[in-house]
């Protein structure tokens, strides 16, 4: 299969690294050091989703011993008692030895074995995919308390700042050079800035314990997370990640084995409309006789045609085939949705890059100064400061999701595009 291309121009990690190296003293004395890629590590060490998986790979292959199993031979050993009724009888002990071994259509096994052997596949599969799914929620999950953590430094320094604010309006109030009210609309947006910064810590806590669920019991109580180096691909070619998608994803393979297991059933099901034999032998040892007995038993199919087991498997081919393609359908519009949401992303970002922050802080500035020289009021700061917090969260959200989609495509395509490895 192509690689999926990177190109030439990126957008680089290094503003969000630079945010979060400028953390307040509170952050940035983390007690231990986790990349991404230990974080990853440790989840699948200790993670019970693939414990289940494994299990259930464990299961399909004692499976594929059940189908290969044959019949077991019928051991049959009487004994008794003869009493004469005439006196030309014989009046003795009685013994009687019966073997009996029931055959099978070869078919019929082998198209056991097929499903079962298919049903390995499916687990493997199926195994994989809560593999990429665990390491998927890893990388969300880390991103995302990234993301919470520039978001507290932002409100941190947002709280500072109108601090500074309402100090200087209240020295203005206090010699008669601003009138009262323009202090009590600073101490209300320094109150709003307080809160602010409060539900950033929570929500920093939040994303913190969740990603320590992730990793399991070796997580660090209070992980200095950081910003793995890697390019990000201004663009990305729908074609080679649909072919990267049907090649690679587990749940198609998971749906195709689904698929051979159900005609395997199938055909074991009209196999075993024909009554199979079984073989019986038998001596028996009288006190004047000695018998042996060779013979076959045939069921007649004549309540029982075993339709209905034929119908069910049929049943269950055509509905095994309806869900594979719902699975190909639902996997073709994620990656669809998640391409336009790389897109769309990286585009806003660039946006916001390019020129409207430097736009928002240059007003803010301009502001700042006019208010001190009295040709402004704080109204118009407040407003300026509301302005470059509304562009630095937008900023904020769209860098996480490029991450965000760059994962889930990544999921969807087995492609590595953060190269970030356990």
């Amino acid at each position: 299969m192509k690689s999926v291309p990177t190109c030439t121009r990126v957008v680089r990690a290094g503003g969000l690294a630079l945010a979060l190296a400028t953390l307040p003293a509170t952050l940035a004395t983390a007690a231990e050091r986790l990349p991404l890629s230990t974080a990853i590590e440790l989840g699948l060490r200790h993670h019970p989703s693939l414990d289940v998986s494994r299990a259930q790979r464990d299961e399909a292959h004692a499976a594929r011993l059940s189908a290969q199993a044959r019949p077991n031979p019928e051991i049959e050993i009487l004994a008794g008692r003869s009493h004469a009724r005439t006196q030309d009888t014989t009046t003795g002990n009685l013994q009687s030895l019966g073997l009996a071994q029931p055959l099978e259509w070869p078919g019929a096994r082998e198209a056991r074995i097929k499903a079962a052997d298919a049903g390995i596949e499916g687990a493997l599969a199926a195994d994989e995919r809560a593999r990429q799914e665990l390491i998927a929620t890893l990388k969300q999950a880390y991103f995302d308390t990234l993301r919470r953590q520039v978001a507290l430094r932002l409100a941190t320094e947002d709280q500072q700042h109108l601090e500074q604010v309402r100090l200087r309006v209240q020295k203005m109030v206090d010699v008669g050079e601003a009138p009262r009210y323009e202090q009590v609309k600073a101490e209300a947006e320094m109150l709003a800035a307080t809160r602010r910064l409060e539900g950033a810590r929570f929500d920093y806590s939040s994303g913190l314990a969740r990603l320590r669920t992730l990793i399991g019991p070796d997580a660090p109580v209070d992980p200095e997370l950081e910003l793995p180096e890697t390019r990000l691909p201004e663009t990305l070619p729908l074609p080679p990640l649909f072919e990267a998608l049907r090649e690679r994803h587990p749940a198609l393979r998971e749906a195709q084995s689904a698929m051979a297991a159900a005609l395997a059933r199938v055909e074991e099901a009209r196999i075993e409309r024909i009554p199979a034999p079984t073989l019986k032998a038998s001596a028996e040892q009288a006190p004047d006789t000695r018998e042996w007995r060779l013979g076959v038993s045939i069921p007649i199919p004549l309540f029982d045609t075993r339709r209905g087991p034929l119908a069910e498997a049929q049943a269950r081919l055509t509905l095994s085939e309806s869900q594979a393609r719902q699975v190909a359908l639902e996997l073709t519009q994620a990656l669809e949705q998640a391409h336009h949401r790389y897109l769309t992303s990286l585009a806003q970002f660039r946006v916001i890059e390019g020129g409207l922050r430097k736009e928002a802080e240059a007003a803010l500035r301009v502001a700042e100064i006019a208010y001190r020289a009295g040709e402004r009021g704080i109204l118009d700061v407040l407003d300026a400061q509301r302005t470059l917090r509304a562009v630095r969260e937008d900023q904020l959200h769209a860098r996480y999701d490029i991450y965000a989609a760059l994962i889930d495509l990544e999921r969807l395509t087995g492609e590595n595009l953060l190269g970030v490895t356990p």
